[in-house]
């Protein structure tokens, strides 16, 4: 099974990717045989160039 992780930031909490990570700790500590994809997200606001160097590979 791939599950797609593709979280927005938790304002001024956690960046998408923190959330993605976190997300997919909790299912892989229960399902360790699960394929996870992080694919971070934004909405146009903060995070957004952080979400674009990421899916683009950037730095």
């Amino acid at each position: 099974m791939k599950i797609v992780l593709s979280f927005d930031s938790f304002k001024g909490n956690l960046s998408a990717r923190e959330v993605c990570e976190i997300v997919r700790d909790g299912i892989l500590s229960v399902r360790s045989d699960v394929e996870t994809v992080i694919l971070p997200m934004a909405d146009g606001g903060e995070g957004t160039a952080v979400a674009m160097m990421s899916a683009l590979g950037g730095e």
